[in-house]
């Protein structure tokens, strides 16, 4: 039987979109969903609310000012297949987000919206006060789909690192863009092992 690292892999490689097939690998890299070092982590996949439905949750306890407290991260997935990052029809030196991207910032951020004010949510897992609703990211595609651009490597690679440096400065709201590959790092067997 193949170890969980190659069945992902193999999943992210794959063609045609395997999204609902990968999500079932995020429970063993719960610890870099959940931030500043949470504890008793449980993930859940899909929340139902009014505007639509959240891909991930991660849910724990964690510490704020000294206090320990339970928060959930909020994450929106798209297919390893997916491109981060697209040819900017109007420059060759800059890369446009992709639908998907931008469809996935528009889901989390109208989930976020909704789900820290809803008391619903908030009484389902536990949380205290809506500033422990936090965002937590997007995970979209992989090493070898960030980019949909005929390049060669080199400038590729250059035009990928620009276009990533400018979305963090966009993303001031501590969204995080996660490639498929930052999970299957986290699967590696010798990482697996010490978890255990």
């Amino acid at each position: 039987m193949l170890n969980l690292y190659e069945e992902l892999k193999t999943l992210i490689y794959a063609k045609g979109n395997k999204e609902i097939q990968c999500r079932a690998y995020l429970k063993y890299a719960a610890d870099v969903l959940f931030r500043d070092g949470g504890v008793d982590i449980v993930c859940d996949a899909e929340y139902r609310g009014h505007s639509g439905t959240s891909d991930y949750i991660v849910s724990g306890r964690g510490h704020e000012s000294g206090s320990e407290c339970r928060r959930v991260y909020l994450w929106e997935l798209k297919a390893p297949q997916c491109p981060l990052f697209v040819k900017d029809p109007s420059s060759a030196n800059r890369l446009f987000p992709s639908k998907e991207l931008l469809q996935a910032e528009n889901q989390l951020l109208n989930y976020y919206d909704e789900l820290r004010e809803s008391a619903d949510f908030r009484s389902e897992f536990e949380i205290t006060h809506p500033s422990n609703v936090c965002i937590g990211g997007i995970i979209i595609g992989s090493d070898k789909t960030k980019v949909k651009l005929k390049a060669v490597p080199t400038r590729k690679a250059s035009l990928f690192e620009k276009a990533y440096r400018c979305r963090r400065l966009f993303y001031r709201s501590d969204i995080r863009i996660m490639l498929w590959n930052t999970i299957l790092d986290q699967l590696q067997p010798p990482r697996m092992e010490e978890r255990i």
